[in-house]
């Protein structure tokens, strides 16, 4: 691997945030490098997902084709429209997080503070003010409401029929639905489309939705998992006292990643094959990266 050139290391499969985050301490990626970069003070990691949305007949939904980009240490302005607007992390305390009833198994690194949602449902539009906690963790595909405003997204949805499931309340609708959604962060508004809020075959003449309800009626948290990502540049900015932020900017129109070429300056842009996910590519990386410093 060269510094200013994107690589491809593996296939096609899925993909996420595995292992980008605090939550191992002092064993964790971002810490372990602070802890080898005395100089380091900041720590930028830039991820950009495949445009792949959650419909297809397709088995292999990226079409060969690697499941993403991840930047270190700066951004990388080609796969990105505007600039990155960013937001605290928060990390709830247990008393909060059980309040919240945020799953145990969610990563709190990767938590930020919703300000609010809407639903665009043909002519309709239903705003609902959150404040609550949104993690976001594309490992999953689906977003997950609370289960009162997962009914209320639906509301006015054309053709939208919810069913009851052991995962929780779910939707089917048709496949090309009149709806998208919109989250606001820190007074800065995402779309998601419609194309990315159904998942299924495409032949068909229903689709199931993508956003759902918690299996657990008393979870007031909320998941952005893939439909949202891969709408999104995200950047993880890592500081070293552990006042991380996250932020988001618009993907271009395009529907296929550009070849990720960086100036000298860059460190390294890594197209990310989707079977195995980001972790073990980060943990490729680092083990290159320890090996080109010995």
């Amino acid at each position: 691997m060269v510094a200013s050139e994107s690589q491809n290391f593996f296939a096609n499969g899925a993909a996420g945030l595995i292992g980008l985050g605090r939550s191992s301490g002092k064993d964790s990626f971002i810490d372990t490098v602070f802890r080898d970069h005395a100089g380091w003070n900041t720590l930028l990691i830039g991820l950009a997902f495949e445009d792949v949305p959650a419909t297809t007949t397709s088995s292999d939904p990226t079409g060969g084709k690697a499941a993403g980009v991840i930047n270190l240490r700066r951004t990388d302005d080609s796969l990105y429209d505007g600039d990155i607007k960013y937001s605290q992390v928060v990390k709830p305390t247990s008393q909060e997080a059980t309040a919240a009833g945020t799953p145990s198994n969610y990563p709190s690194d990767w938590s930020l503070k919703l300000d609010s949602w809407t639903v665009n449902a043909g002519s309709t539009k239903t705003q609902y003010t959150s404040g609550g906690i949104a993690i976001v963790e594309p490992y999953f595909p689906e977003i997950r409401l609370p289960q009162q405003e997962a009914v209320l997204f639906y509301r006015d949805v054309n053709g939208a029929t919810m069913m009851n499931t052991t995962d929780g309340p779910t939707w089917t609708l048709p496949c090309k639905p009149d709806v998208s959604l919109d989250v606001v962060f820190s007074g800065t508004k995402f779309t998601v489309e419609s194309r990315y809020l159904v998942e299924g075959d495409t032949s068909q003449e229903r689709c199931t939705g993508v956003v759902r309800g918690w299996d657990n009626p008393f979870v007031s948290s909320y998941m952005l998992g893939a439909a949202f990502a891969q709408t999104v540049y995200i950047a993880y900015n890592a500081t070293r006292d552990g006042n991380d932020t996250i932020g988001f900017a618009p993907r271009p129109g395009s529907n296929t990643l550009r070849d990720s070429r960086m100036s000298a300056g860059a460190v390294a842009g890594i197209s990310v094959g989707a079977t195995v996910g980001f972790f073990l590519c980060l943990l490729l990386f680092y083990l290159w990266w320890r090996a080109k410093r010995a």
